[in-house]
């Protein structure tokens, strides 16, 4: 391979990176009023775009690019966090639900409030 088809091909790949960080919800951003931490905006931007989130969608979205896969108890650390940003959620009416050994769901009225609350706060 060439230098200039290895340089293509990794602006290809990194499209692609692009687009399945889009898909999985990463990258959403929200108003201070929050103050949500990297990691939760990570948590909520997934629910936000999926409405239902696995335990993998959790771990790849967080942790997805260190190098060691994050810490060795990634699902206990992920649920703690899953624990604090429902408080916080739920001082705005917004409620996440745990689904047995699946992940979380927000509902759609929920996601309609979210919403509401983010254009509101910005």
């Amino acid at each position: 391979m060439t230098l200039e088809g290895a340089l293509s091909r990794i602006g290809e790949l990194e499209e692609q990176v692009r687009i399945y960080k889009a898909a999985l919800g990463l990258g959403y951003r929200f108003p201070s009023i929050f103050q949500f931490t990297r990691r939760e905006q990570v948590l909520l931007g997934i629910l936000a775009a999926r409405r239902v989130m696995t335990h993998d969608m959790m771990i790849l979205g967080v942790y997805g690019e260190c190098v060691d896969g994050g810490p060795d108890d990634v699902r206990n650390v992920l649920q703690v966090g899953m624990v604090i940003l429902r408080k916080k959620l739920k001082r705005f009416g917004i409620e996440v639900r745990s689904m047995r050994q699946i992940g979380y769901e927000i509902s759609e009225a929920h996601q309609k409030l979210l919403r509401e609350i983010m254009v509101k706060s910005e």
